[in-house]
């Protein structure tokens, strides 16, 4: 999992370069059992609720921040019976580590745990956020997720 974190933040920086400067632009990829988000905001305050299905039971969350200059960003994932599957937090000022020349950044890549499958939720909720956003929730197995193996059991 440690190097799947390094591979999303590395291909998150890319994405910055492509995005500095651009305010307010988001992206949104809403497939069965790959969901992927990116933006970039100045001060944002909003929750954004969206929608994904999925045929598996775990997930694998990758998510992170890129020169964040201000606020926090919290994303939460509920299974299709509204049970909280994950819950995380980045805050801007929190450690981070240099993606690119100019680009500072922290992430988190984790296997929600175990959920039913079907039309599951996640939130984003930003909060005086400045800085780049990237995440991906990926059925555990899905062809995107790197670390996958056969099993719908998160490790331990």
């Amino acid at each position: 999992m440690r190097w799947t974190v390094v591979v999303a933040l590395a291909s998150f920086a890319l994405l910055s370069g492509c995005l500095q400067g651009l305010q307010g632009v988001e992206k949104v990829t809403n497939q069965v059992d790959q969901f992927a988000y990116g933006g970039s905001f100045a001060g944002k305050s909003a929750t954004k609720t969206f929608t994904w299905q999925t045929t598996g039971k775990v997930a694998a969350v990758n998510w992170g921040t890129a020169n964040a200059e201000a606020g926090s960003v919290r994303v939460r994932v509920a299974d299709s019976a509204g049970a909280t599957v994950y819950d995380g937090t980045l805050r801007a000022g929190s450690p981070s580590v240099t993606l690119a020349e100019g680009v500072t950044g922290t992430g988190a890549s984790t296997y929600s745990t175990a959920g039913q499958s079907g039309a599951w939720t996640i939130i984003i909720d930003l909060d005086g956020y400045s800085g780049l956003l990237g995440l991906s929730v990926q059925a555990k197995g899905h062809a995107y997720d790197t670390s996958a193996s056969a099993s719908d059991t998160p490790p331990s």
